[in-house]
């Protein structure tokens, strides 16, 4: 499904209630541009720290813009076992010009030639992206309005706003009270503008929106008065209308930050600078606070590149890294789980990606990265359990089996592989697990297996382990234990017996 602008504002009821209602939501974003072509000690290295890695890609961000989100919402179906329905949409997006704002973005030639190469429509993105605008931005603009220092700034609005006027003031000339006339091919937030221009500029007018356009009235000087003041359509309610459609996908972004869904993505670093420079506020130069606000805004992330190239060293699959390759490898015979896996489905109106394959389009990509999260959780259970199928698996088991995974975020051509989100820089945190056979724990004392338990261990010196409980399973007994090396398994054993 797709939506622009036109469209987007009557969806918003039906888009809260599925994210509400979701499990989980896939995310994938296409930009204008992805690097800028920085130079010297600006450039990119291998060897940069995360903190010096987000603040030359941060210059970036704030240099290109988004001109398409995906989200795939999905939702385990009651009554079926271990079944999915998922809802895929496509947003164009373009920055919201209105008064004051005009934000300036640039193209990279080689973006622009990749996206071609797929078949994105520009001039969805051009013609009717939807708007949107940052926490400070909004700011700005709720203060001009509601105070009536409101101006309209750009050139082309000025134009438009120029020739409606004329028009309007002609007709007047001629019209007795009581009669109306129709401005038509107006409409969303700028038909808002319109109407807010020539209340300001004409006393005897009233106008209200309509299907066909802007519908303009002659009225008297107390009719007017008393619309203003008395109706549905008083200007202080009037005016918040204005900055709700001004905000656009911003309003659909605050809900999705409300749900505090877990959101999932692939490579979802550039993803989540741009949501937060969009959406919520200019980037920091902090790096660390940066993090902060990310996880206030997202309490859980998970990166499918980080989780597949981390289970990939463990199984017999190609090494693949590419997204549509990684969901082509999960749904071969390589993968062991493939007929026993979770069943996902498309949504009604949402049926484009059951024989299509749309690779890098937005809401296609963020289909696969919510599909590839199932079924890398569900190997990861089966590989726990030693079972195939296991038995009543839930999102709730999936999402406690990738609990080493939630919040580490891929980074790409950094001295890192990758970063904690949750955590600020510098503080250490456990490193990656290695599992423990259910045969090894079965050779371990009953009274020292605390089920139904999962534990793992915090070194504190070259041979001393601390461990501690982190979640409980359903199973009867611990399935396995995580020991976080570079401890030894000799110590961690040595304090079971």
């Amino acid at each position: 499904m797709d939506l622009g602008a036109d469209e987007f504002e009557e969806s918003l009821p039906l888009l809260q209630e599925l994210v509400q209602e979701a499990d989980f939501v896939g995310l994938d974003i296409e930009f204008t541009g992805l690097r800028s072509n920085l130079s010297g000690p600006q450039q990119i290295s291998l060897f940069d720290l995360p903190s010096e890695w987000y603040l030359k890609t941060r210059q970036s961000v704030q240099q290109f813009t988004i001109c398409q989100i995906g989200l795939s919402v999905f939702s385990a179906i009651e009554g079926e076992a271990n079944k999915y329905i998922a809802h895929s949409c496509n947003f164009f997006l373009f920055p919201t010009t209105f008064g004051i704002l005009d934000s300036e973005f640039s193209f990279q030639a080689s973006s622009v030639q990749f996206l071609n190469q797929y078949g994105f429509n520009y001039n969805k993105f051009l013609k009717n992206g939807i708007p949107y605008m940052n926490e400070e931005q909004e700011k700005k603009i709720r203060h001009d309005i509601l105070t009536g220092n409101w101006r309209v700034r750009s050139s082309p609005d000025k134009d438009q706003i120029k020739a409606v006027i004329d028009k309007v003031t002609r007709w007047l000339d001629l019209a007795k009270e009581g009669d109306w006339m129709t401005l038509p091919g107006i409409a969303g937030f700028q038909a808002f503008e319109v109407q807010l221009v020539l209340r300001q500029a004409l006393p005897d007018i009233w106008t209200v929106l309509k299907d066909e356009g802007v519908v303009v009235k002659k009225v008297s000087k107390q009719h007017r008065w008393y619309l203003q003041n008395t109706s549905c359509d008083r200007e202080s309610c009037w005016k918040e209308k204005i900055l709700l459609s001004a905000r656009g996908f911003s309003v659909f972004f605050q809900m999705l930050v409300k749900a505090q869904k877990p959101l999932v993505g692939h490579n979802m670093m550039m993803d989540l600078l741009h949501l937060h420079e969009k959406f919520f506020r200019p980037l920091p130069e902090s790096y660390d606070q940066f993090k902060q606000n990310i996880h206030s805004l997202f309490p859980v992330l998970i990166d499918t590149k980080n989780v597949t190239k981390d289970i990939w060293k463990e199984m017999n699959f190609p090494r693949v890294s590419n997204l549509s390759e990684v969901y082509e490898v999960l749904n071969s015979d390589l993968n062991p789980t493939k007929n026993s896996g979770p069943e996902i489905v498309h949504a009604s109106r949402c049926e484009k990606y059951v024989k299509t394959k749309c690779p890098h389009e937005a809401a296609y990509d963020a289909f696969l990265c919510g599909s590839v999260l199932l079924k890398v959780a569900h190997l990861l259970l089966q590989k726990i359990h030693g079972i195939d199928p296991v038995p009543e698996s839930s999102f709730p088991q999936y999402l406690d089996v990738l609990a080493p995974y939630v919040n580490q975020v891929n980074l790409i051509r950094a001295g890192v592989p990758k970063i904690r989100a949750e955590r600020p820089e510098g503080v250490p945190g456990p490193p990656d697990p290695v599992h423990l056979p259910v045969p090894l724990l079965e050779a371990l004392p009953r009274r020292q297996l605390r089920a139904p338990s999962l534990w793992h261990s915090d070194c504190l010196g070259p041979s001393r382990v601390h461990l501690r409980k982190i979640w409980s399973l359903s199973a009867a007994r611990p399935p396995a234990a995580t020991l976080r090396s570079p401890c030894s398994l000799e110590g961690v054993l040595g304090v079971f017996v």
